[in-house]
């Protein structure tokens, strides 16, 4: 029998190409092991991670104020392990996601084991189970991960470019829910306000790649005004 063919992939790329990854990385742009690279928001852990060297070492940039690791975890602190897992051989962010994964399906305990810490830290995240075999449909698990990070964005979301943040556009769009419909609106109206009288933009001041992303949004909400009017 054929292997699956996300295992095809990884078998086929399985080699080493740097000190640390040994599958070729699926996404890109990727993390690597020649600079640093900041993962903002750890999930429901509610740390931000900067990636340094020697890749990849975990080091706490941030701790969210309310969030399961406030009290527990100090920025600073270098993370040696989490759940016994360390990254390696793949892309970390894949990593850090299967490891949230694991504990959700499990008891939502997460042990880090810290640089120079006498014993390992326990942070409590909410066991929400595992994934329902259709998921992301009919899947009570991804409603709850889709809910909480759009209420996430609605409070902290924070904009790229000339005031849009393409890819969290797209994201609230997407729900389906009004009130995230709204928040996008004023994230659009928020940015038009900036820029109305800016003559020009320049590479240095916008990415298209993310720019593109708000096109569905923008698109959306123009077709709104038009049938409203």
């Amino acid at each position: 029998m054929m292997a699956p063919p996300i295992l095809r992939y990884f078998r086929k790329n399985e080699r080493k190409i740097s000190s640390y990854y040994k599958i070729y990385p699926l996404f890109n742009p990727h993390p690597t092991d020649k600079r640093n690279y900041t993962i903002s928001r750890f999930g429901p852990v509610g740390i931000g991670i900067d990636l340094i060297q020697p890749g990849f070492q975990m080091k706490i940039r941030n701790v969210e104020k309310g969030s399961p690791a406030e009290g527990k975890l100090t920025k600073g602190q270098v993370i040696e392990s989490i759940n016994g897992h360390v990254l390696k051989d793949i892309d970390p962010r894949m990593w850090l996601g299967n490891m949230i994964a694991m504990a959700e399906a499990a008891d939502g305990k997460m042990k880090f084991k810290l640089k120079d810490a006498p014993t390992a830290v326990v942070v409590q995240i909410p066991a929400l189970g595992a994934y329902s075999k259709t998921w992301p449909l009919n899947c009570a698990k991804s409603d709850k991960i889709v809910r909480d990070l759009a209420d996430y964005l609605a409070k902290n979301g924070k904009f790229n470019g000339p005031g849009l943040n393409g890819i969290e556009l797209l994201f609230m769009l997407s729900t389906g829910d009004e009130k995230d419909l709204e928040v996008a609106r004023g994230w659009i109206k928020n940015a038009v306000e900036k820029h109305k009288d800016v003559k020009e933009m320049t590479s240095d001041s916008y990415w298209t790649w993310m720019i593109g992303y708000t096109g569905p949004l923008c698109a959306n909400t123009i077709c709104e005004r038009v049938i409203s009017q």
